[in-house]
């Protein structure tokens, strides 16, 4: 999760606590959120950005903002260099490689926690073993290798003669 750090960005995070409210308190929860730098900062759920609590929106991004998006298949870093018209961002990569203009919607504050070396691998699950493998995959096994021709279905091919129909 991400909560607004200095200058009005936001930095990754962790929750290190939470206060409830009491139910005839009008606030809601409060969360101490811990940053890398190992300072904390007490926030409402509605200035965290995550999973559970609110989502990356134009009114969050500021210019300089330091994003993650999917370029070419591959998780790039980049800045915020200016909210466009409607839901649309101008980024500038980080590796000086260009400018791309993407939706909101397409826009992390944080890296993906997929792993690198699984994404670069891009192996298929079912055939890391390989196809001499003892250890053969019982998906493998599951699969028909050719199936055979049907031409109807169980109850409907019990005394069915085509050439009868007009």
């Amino acid at each position: 999760m991400c909560a607004p750090y200095t200058g009005g960005f936001y930095w990754p995070g962790v929750i290190s606590a939470i206060q409830t409210a009491a139910p005839w308190e009008a606030t809601g929860d409060r969360y101490t959120v811990e940053f890398e730098d190992g300072s904390k900062r007490t926030f409402e759920g509605d200035d965290i950005v995550g999973a559970g609590f609110q989502s990356v929106t134009r009114d969050r991004l500021n210019s300089g903002q330091t994003v993650f998006i999917t370029h070419n298949g591959r998780e790039v870093e980049g800045s915020v260099e200016s909210v466009e018209a409607g839901d649309e961002v101008a980024v500038a990569l980080t590796d000086n490689s260009g400018r791309l203009v993407v939706r909101v919607d397409d826009i992390r504050l944080m890296k993906s926690r997929r792993s690198a070396r699984l994404s670069e691998s891009q192996q298929d699950p079912i055939n890391v073993l390989g196809d001499d493998s003892p250890f053969e995959s019982s998906y493998k096994r599951l699969r028909p290798t050719e199936v055979a021709s049907v031409s109807r279905s169980w109850p409907y091919n019990r005394g069915y003669d085509p050439s009868l129909c007009i």
